[in-house]
């Protein structure tokens, strides 16, 4: 909901001082001029849908109008709607022209694909009856259980066709040369901290990447991205020992990442026992103790 000058305002002054900017692209600025003003990295494919609509003024003219009301629930259903209007309207050349110019100005996308793909997945117990949610407090499941209640039929067969379209764009970006970063923003529903983060590196090989290309986007380019090789990213002497060590090769199949042995981190090493009882004491009396490790 950022206005366009108060967008530029702040774009203007990390620019002056050497301050790098993410986040949300509001939808009163599109996706090549949040580029072009230097956004480092794009969350959630925000602007995406439709920066690539043959309908585009007229979409983004409404969400905004839509966002500037005073009712929010009712500003966020209409983003929604015209998202999926959006990706009814989708073109493919525009796509093609969208993805080289934020592969040549390095804007990073974090597609949060956990997100996109639980808001369509409210209606289903199979999902929401997930054994993780065990671990969240009682207070977060509330929440969970309030936004499933108040999700329409309609709007999770929207969310459905969105998830659907933005994965599938996921190998085109990434061949055009746009580098991504694995992000699951916990605690939007069914997000789970830790748990999460191997859900969306399978939704990135369920997309078309291959193993490596979702690991790299966890390992070695938040390193990357944040100019921290020399210390962080691969498995090296000299540099810092922050590493999973698993029981069995991500590479011939991602869900293996879920297969942990022990934890390095800050110096500290925490064995499969040490991991266990960490759960346990999230999990705390009577609760399930290890529903597959994060």
């Amino acid at each position: 909901k950022l206005p366009r000058e108060a967008y530029f305002a702040i774009a203007d002054e990390a620019r002056k001082v050497g301050m790098v900017f993410a986040g949300h692209v509001p939808e009163a600025v599109t996706v090549a001029e949040a580029s072009a003003a230097g956004q480092k990295s794009m969350e959630h494919f925000y602007g995406i849908p439709v920066a690539c609509s043959k309908d585009e003024d007229r979409l983004r003219r409404r969400i905004v109008a839509a966002l500037a009301g005073s009712d929010s629930r009712a500003g966020f259903r209409a983003l929604g709607v015209n998202y999926v209007r959006a990706i009814q309207s989708f073109d493919d050349a525009k796509a093609e022209r969208l993805f080289r110019l934020l592969a040549k100005n390095e804007t990073w996308q974090v597609p949060t694909l956990t997100v996109l793909r639980a808001l369509g997945s409210l209606s289903d117990e199979r999902f929401t009856n997930d054994e993780r949610i065990e671990y969240m407090p009682p207070f977060i499941r509330a929440m969970w259980k309030s936004a499933a209640a108040g999700s329409s039929a309609e709007q999770a067969a929207g969310q459905r066709l969105l998830f659907k379209k933005l994965s599938s764009l996921i190998p085109r970006m990434h061949d055009a040369g746009i580098r991504f970063l694995a992000g699951t923003d916990c605690t939007n529903p069914y997000c789970f901290p830790g748990f999460s983060l191997h859900d969306e590196l399978k939704l990135f090989v369920d997309s078309g990447l291959t193993p490596v290309q979702a690991l790299r986007t966890a390992t070695l380019n938040p390193a990357i991205y944040l100019g921290r090789t020399r210390d962080l990213g691969t498995v090296a002497v000299g540099k810092l020992a922050d590493l999973v060590v698993l029981d069995a090769d991500p590479l011939e199949d991602i869900r293996n990442t879920r297969r942990i042995f022990a934890v390095v981190c800050d110096g500290r090493l925490l064995d499969r026992h040490a991991l266990d009882d960490l759960l346990a004491q999230v999990a705390g009396p009577g609760r399930k103790k290890n529903p597959g490790s994060p």
